[in-house]
């Protein structure tokens, strides 16, 4: 590694430490000391100073989409000849007519829908005037887990960063590998313990039983219901995968057929609704991609659309949601090169479905703004609701890893 991307590893690991304490003085929760907010603040500003070398080059190719008011949809990537733009179609959709981008150097051009690729929630735009820089897409292989990430501005600063916090994986239910079982989150053993078999799935064929513990799947270790999960990620069905199990103290190893994961109808819940937008604005569409990368990078969903960079400056991708307080979607360069050599949708005739956010409202009564509560910090107020802060954030890390494990990997 270069001294550079070391320095900027160190600067990022510390600032993405502090990012819970920033996002909560935005909030004005009294959660810092005036001091303390001070260094937050300077020592992100001095990150996004590190990373604008980082992110110079591939500026360039980073335009604003938009209508004629001032009004921001979302970024865009240049691609093929430098008169084209890729960006997100939920968001350029609702954007009045007629579009126009602005490119790095501040000018307006204007643009037209060309085509649609539906499923990944991307549009082709049109450009008029000088070509400009395309995007050079790095293929070559995923970043790997923790590894920094970086989105630029068309200004040539960085919009945010972050880190890979889960590897490639498929969001559509019928893409996504699945053994056929049900963990059960009790069992504090070493592995994944069996507690309910699906019928006509793969594991049953092969033998599993209610109560074996899954030790390995492939090369993969398994430590728990979490890791069991994960371990399928790189998996699709119709894959053979080896599943090593304990049974009464005796291993052996099995080889197992991947079914695809069955639909399950999942009920629509305001409160979680809510919980997702408590770290602000999402994005329209933010599920059913084909191939995502997870980040924690905080990016609004008009900063979406955008290319993704590694510390070198390699374009590893494109973001494509904010989904909530800590998610963000990447779609690899990879699946972006795949996509462009299929023909896109007539924009006349393609559809988005949007997940719309409806606001809160109590019977005859209109829409509200609930005033904020500002309490008077005092020294052991502050250290009593920095503990809570903490307590709810481990909190909330145990809900999610009980919630996806038991999903049936």
């Amino acid at each position: 590694m270069k001294p550079q991307a070391s320095i900027l590893s160190r600067s990022l690991a510390l600032a993405l430490a502090m990012t819970l304490c920033a996002s909560a003085q935005e909030e004005d929760i009294p959660l810092l000391l005036p001091g303390e907010a001070a260094a937050v603040e300077a020592q992100t500003a001095e990150i996004y100073k590190l990373l604008g070398p980082v992110v110079r080059t591939a500026a360039s190719s980073v335009v604003t989409v938009g209508s004629a008011s001032p009004n921001q949809s979302c970024f865009g990537a240049v691609i093929g000849d430098g008169n084209h733009v890729l960006s997100k179609w939920s968001e350029v959709i609702v954007s009045r007519q007629p579009l126009r981008v602005i490119d790095s150097a501040g000018v307006s051009r204007p643009a037209k829908i060309e085509g649609v690729y539906e499923e990944e929630d991307l549009a082709v735009l049109k450009i008029e005037g000088t070509p400009l820089p395309a995007v050079k897409w790095n293929a070559a292989g995923d970043p790997e887990l923790g590894h920094f990430l970086v989105a630029p501005r068309p200004d040539g600063k960085a919009a945010g960063f972050g880190v890979v916090s889960v590897l490639e994986r498929s969001l559509r239910e019928s893409s996504q590998a699945y053994l056929g079982l049900m963990g059960d989150i009790d069992y504090k053993g070493v592995g994944a313990k069996v507690k309910t078999i699906e019928p006509n799935t793969g594991v049953a064929a092969a033998g599993l039983k209610v109560g074996d513990v899954i030790l390995k799947v492939g090369d993969r270790q398994v430590s728990g219901l979490l890791e069991l999960r994960n371990s399928l990620n790189d998996k699709k069905p119709g894959d053979r995968v080896a599943v090593l199990y304990s049974r009464g103290g005796k291993e052996a190893t099995v080889d197992v057929l991947l079914g695809g994961r069955p639909h399950i109808a999942q009920p629509t819940n305001q409160r979680l609704k809510q919980m997702e937008q408590m770290g602000g604005a999402v994005s329209r569409v933010r599920d059913g991609f084909s191939r995502i990368i997870q980040t924690d990078m905080q990016i609004s969903p008009q900063q979406c659309g955008g290319p993704v960079l590694d510390l070198k400056g390699e374009v590893i991708g494109l973001s494509v949601a904010r989904t909530d307080r800590t998610r963000s979607f990447i779609l690899p360069a990879a699946e972006i090169l795949a996509m462009l050599k299929r023909p896109a949708a007539d924009p006349s005739v393609a559809r988005v479905e949007v997940t719309r956010e409806e606001p809160v409202m109590q019977p005859g009564q209109g829409l509200q703004r609930i005033p904020r509560a500002r309490p008077v910090p005092d020294a052991q107020g502050v250290e009593r609701m920095r503990r809570n802060i903490r307590d709810m954030q481990r909190l909330m890390e145990r809900m999610q890893e009980e919630a996806d494990a038991l999903e049936a990997p």
